[in-house]
């Protein structure tokens, strides 16, 4: 098992695709995911597809019917991180095996993925906008460990709603795509 540390963000899902992609040409096939690594089984080099989807809070359908759906479809389940489930399949020239190949079905993903950031987000959001400005002057100077919290806490805000602005946009270049 061959453990290679990479770090992809959620808007970067092409080039986390080609990265694995280009491992399985090189004969390393996926085996596992934990955040910013990837595990791999050494082999044979193949020409492998990979796909990733985001469940989201979706309680409708267990995951086994899940998996089971892109099993059905051909997809081979890989690996699981969070809500992230990674699927492959052998590639075929000339034929497109994208799961999401049409701009609805990619809509609907970045929905789940922002309606999971604002969920995830309330917390640090209801801290900057409402617990912050009632703190007490005195508990926030610089060598105060509310200080250095607060300044934690507005750093991971901002990074959390950068990351909202970004799918929000890549959802609504998705929509805009659709053609009736």
């Amino acid at each position: 098992m061959k453990k290679i540390n990479k770090w992809f963000w959620v808007w970067n899902l092409e080039e986390e695709k080609q990265f694995l992609e280009t491992k399985a040409k090189e004969g390393l096939i996926l085996k596992g995911v934990k955040l910013g690594s990837y595990y791999f089984e050494e082999s044979n080099p193949q020409k492998l597809v990979y796909q990733m989807d985001f469940k989201g809070f979706d309680q409708k359908i267990s995951e086994d019917e899940y998996i089971q759906l892109y099993e059905d479809a051909g997809w081979h389940f890989v690996a699981r991180l969070g809500s992230w489930y990674y699927f492959c399949q052998e590639g075929n020239e000339g034929i497109d095996l994208s799961i999401f190949n049409d701009n609805s079905s990619k809509a609907a993903v970045y929905k789940r993925i922002m309606a999971f950031l604002l969920l995830t987000g309330f917390p640090l959001y209801f801290q900057v906008i409402f617990i912050f400005p009632n703190l007490s002057n005195s508990s926030l100077e610089f060598p105060n460990f509310h200080f250095f919290i607060r300044i934690f806490i507005i750093f991971v805000a901002i990074l959390h709603f950068s990351a909202f602005v970004k799918i929000y946009s890549m959802h609504k270049q998705a929509i805009g795509g659709i053609k009736e």
